[in-house]
């Protein structure tokens, strides 16, 4: 992509630039794949509840409904407070450890 900046004010003649086209992640193909081939988790909002949370740590883990599939969850990815055996909904990120429950909130909020 090539774009058409004025150096200065007093500068008539644009330059042009190329810019480097990046991926945007928050957009996911129809099929599901990164372009390496890949499978690219969607973020779609999951069901669960609460199955431990330490406030003094600030982590603790969540049980999907549907899979029994359990998540890390940090206190960076809650919206909202949590306790043990909340109803909760999530979406799930990959973290530098593994997968990561983000955007966590109560469900009757």
């Amino acid at each position: 992509m090539q774009v058409a900046l004025t150096l200065h004010n007093r500068c008539r003649t644009p330059a042009l630039f190329s810019l480097p086209l990046r991926p945007n992640k928050f957009l996911t193909p129809v099929n599901g794949l990164k372009p390496g081939g890949q499978k690219q988790l969607t973020n779609t909002m999951k069901e669960g509840t609460v199955k431990f949370f330490n406030e003094t740590k600030g982590f603790g883990f969540v049980k999907e409904t549907a899979t029994n599939q359990e998540y890390f969850v940090h206190v960076s990815g809650l919206v909202d407070q949590i306790r043990e055996n909340d109803e909760i909904t999530f979406e799930v990120q990959q973290g530098k450890k593994g997968l990561n429950a983000v955007n966590v909130r109560l469900v009757n909020n």
